[in-house]
């Protein structure tokens, strides 16, 4: 039997893990519970100030033995404020879907009914139809 031994990277964000330091590098530069992560899909450099939202959380309902000895360790939307809280959120990333679910992860918002490929979809196609309409006005026909 042969013994191999290898170094193991974990995430300090998250908790992945990785078998090379390039790995782990490339994954924490956008590693979405990364305050100074750099957007993959906007360029955002830029650590989101997530105190403004406070006014919309509360603590979670405790679910496992082990989070009853964590306070405020997952939050959720205060009943009746969520629509307000997706449109303060969207507004202050300029709709990037991708720095919207940074943001959740980063307040730790267990329950939420926010679909990120649905919102990643429509923004993609905004993008795309907004580059049809820039090229089609440049005389470019495809």
């Amino acid at each position: 039997m042969k013994i191999i031994r290898k170094l193991v990277y974990y995430c300090d964000h998250c908790g992945k893990r990785y078998l090379s330091r390039a790995a782990i590098n490339k994954h924490e530069r956008g590693c979405t519970a990364n305050p100074k992560r750099v957007c993959g899909v906007c360029g955002n450099t830029g650590p989101v100030q997530t105190e403004p939202f406070a006014q919309y959380l509360e603590p979670a309902p405790v679910s496992e033995d082990w989070q009853a000895d964590v306070p405020g360790a997952t939050r959720q939307v205060v009943e009746g404020r969520y629509d307000p809280f997706i449109a303060e959120v969207h507004d202050a990333v300029n709709g990037c879907p991708a720095c919207m679910l940074a943001i959740i992860r980063q307040l730790r918002i267990t329950r939420i009914a926010w679909d990120y490929k649905a919102a990643r979809d429509a923004y993609w196609a905004e993008i795309n139809a907004e580059h049809l309409r820039q090229e089609a006005a440049c005389g470019y026909h495809f």
